[in-house]
């Protein structure tokens, strides 16, 4: 079994899983996709090593609201501009599996109780960015964040980075409590203000380059192997500060620092300070090696205490400043390169590939437009065969799309809203339509592989239903199981009566959909057969068919399941995926494999 999965929460990778049935063993290549965040991946039914994507370049306007939002993405009622969470109690974000993390962003408001980020790289680009967080963690190799104007107010903030990079404009910092554990931190600021009642900082290498910093404090503590400062105004109120460096630079221009007590323990220090002005209560230092070079300096103390091994100062003005510091060089990221042909804009959010053929016809919807291409063409670039729109009132936009394997592959089924709407792919063509096939969003539809009119739908409204396209005004069936939103319905690829669903209640439901499937007496039968009861064989009316049903409940996922498919090998096998990147793989009980077969 093989099955492909984009990687959340910003879909850059392409996770190509191989399951070894007989081993029980899971292999995984990832892809990197570097053209943009995926939205949606399909495979070719002729060559399951062909991939079509769907993706965006950006993650999501920078004027954006809830209701611009693209269909699919959970919309947090608070965080409108960009939202991440479904309920915006706890944000989960693990990226170990995902090398690399990369955000481009015009504004981002998060508000978050706990949240929680592991990642190898991150990378960060945003004009203005706001945090409201109760706890948050950060466990990060690299991280690089580049921000005009950036304001946090955590409670209590615990990082641990190998190597941190910071460039921001304004930066403005309210905290209960923080705790860094850095190998080495850079950061470039031009204005930089933090509150914090107690602040501890371990770190290796750090390097800072501010225009303004403004720090107020109750405590402070700093372990650190090498520190340099480069800054033009630097202000430090701080209740207690402690501070232990192997190795600390600082050049500025303006000093000016209000402390209760202050501890330093330092092997070498070094400050170059145009004017530098110190009130303390307690002042305790102890250095191996330290050079000052200051061409002002006032200092009022109550209690000073110095141990030096080698001191140095002189009082007239530094010859030189450093006006920054280079960045250090970036590593090699290795990337994997394919040939594609792009169709179509940026607001693509489905591709479907026709059923059967030789995998040279695709949909795609964008928006309200639904298209139809031809990969035949021998140049790099699909060409466009035909489309259609929706029109309407209102920002009308499909969420979700199926091409029937029936009718010659002439039949496709979107959704959009409340709707579902069915087009025939030669005139382009609205053939039938289900104004309010479900009480909120339409979220995905699938057709009976074995039963030519015969569609499922789910949506927000928590139902599954069964629709004969001849007849549209009512559902055949409709399940009510699921306590969340419906965002998958599959039907088996062999036996039409098995259908499974994923939900944002967390849960999997496998149903046997018998009454209406192919097979509703043990073997395959069409529409007509169904219509000659009567003259079945009195041996053969003993025989009822079973009844429709939950056959089993899958409760192995913590977050909400976005994805289940069915394996295209094994009819028995089937997989679930959830916001979390757990991916499980399960089986068809055995005793109603053996029923169905027997």
């Amino acid at each position: 079994m093989r099955a492909f999965a984009p990687a959340e929460p910003v879909i850059r990778m392409i996770h190509i899983i191989d399951f070894d049935d007989e081993n029980n063993i899971i292999n995984k290549n990832v892809l990197l996709h570097q053209v943009g965040e995926i939205w949606h991946i399909s495979a070719s039914p002729a060559d399951k090593g062909v991939l079509a994507t769907c993706y965006s370049k950006s993650e999501y306007p920078a004027s954006g609201t809830a209701a611009e939002a693209p269909s699919g993405v959970d919309v947090c009622v608070v965080c409108a501009v960009r939202a991440v969470c479904a309920m915006c109690a706890v944000r989960v974000e693990v990226c170990a599996v995902c090398a690399v993390r990369v955000e481009v962003c015009a504004v981002r408001v998060e508000v978050c109780a706990v949240r929680v980020e592991v990642c190898a790289v991150r990378v960060e680009v945003c004009a203005v960015r706001v945090e409201v967080c109760a706890v948050r963690v950060e466990v990060c190799a690299v991280r690089v964040e580049v921000c005009a104007v950036r304001v946090e107010v955590c409670a209590v903030r615990v990082e641990v980075c190998a190597v941190r990079v910071e460039v921001c404009a304004v930066r403005v910092e309210v905290c209960a409590v923080r705790v860094e554990v850095c190998a080495v931190r850079v950061e470039v600021c031009a204005v930089r203000v933090e509150v914090c009642a107690v602040r501890v900082e371990v770190c290796a290498v750090r390097v800072e380059v501010c225009a303004v910093r403004v720090e107020v404090c109750a405590v402070r503590v700093e372990v650190c192997a090498v520190r340099v400062e480069v800054c033009a105004v630097r202000v430090e109120v701080c209740a207690v500060r402690v501070e232990v460096c192997a190795v600390r630079v600082e050049v500025c221009a303006v000093r000016v620092e209000v402390c209760a007590v202050r501890v330093e323990v330092c092997a070498v220090r070094v400050e170059v300070c145009a004017v530098r002005v110190e009130v303390c209560a307690v002042r305790v230092e102890v250095c191996a090696v330290r050079v000052e070079v200051c061409a002002v300096r006032v200092e009022v103390c109550a209690v000073r205490v110095e141990v030096c091994a080698v001191r140095v100062e002189c009082d007239e003005s530094p010859a030189l400043c450093p006006s920054g510091v280079a960045a250090p060089p970036g590593d090699d990221v290795k990337r994997e390169v394919w040939g594609d042909r792009r169709l179509g804009s940026d607001g693509q959010w489905s591709v479907v590939w026709e059923p059967t053929g030789d995998g040279t016809r695709v949909i795609s919807l964008a928006d309200n437009h639904l298209l139809l291409w031809d990969l035949q063409a021998s140049s790099g670039r699909a060409q466009l065969a035909s489309s259609a729109s929706l029109e309407g009132k209102g920002q009308l936009r499909f969420t979700s799309g199926r091409w029937s394997p029936h009718h010659n592959c002439t039949q496709v089924a979107t959704a959009s809203d409340t709707a579902v709407r069915g087009w025939d792919t030669r005139s382009m063509r609205q053939i039938y339509c289900m104004e309010n096939a479900h009480g909120q969003l339409v979220r995905d539809l699938d057709f009976n592989p074995n039963k030519q009119y015969y569609l499922a739908t789910c949506g927000d409204d928590c139902k599954v239903k069964f629709w004969d396209t001849r007849n549209v005004a009512e559902p055949v069936r409709t399940l009510e199981e699921h306590s969340h939103w419906v965002w998958n319905v599959r039907y088996n690829h062999s036996h039409d009566q098995l259908v499974l669903t994923g939900s944002s209640d967390s849960r999997v439901i496998l149903s046997n959909m018998v009454s209406i499937s192919s097979e509703p007496f043990g073997h395959l039968v069409d529409d007509d057969d169904l219509s000659d009861q009567e003259e079945r064989r009195p041996e053969d009316k003993s025989q009822e068919p079973p009844q429709d049903g939950v056959i089993a409940t899958y409760e192995e996922h913590e977050d909400s399941v976005y994805a289940v498919d069915w394996s295209s090998a094994d009819p028995w096998l089937f997989a679930s995926l959830s916001y979390d990147g757990r991916l499980v793989i399960n089986r068809v009980p055995r005793a109603l494999k053996y029923h169905i077969l027997l």
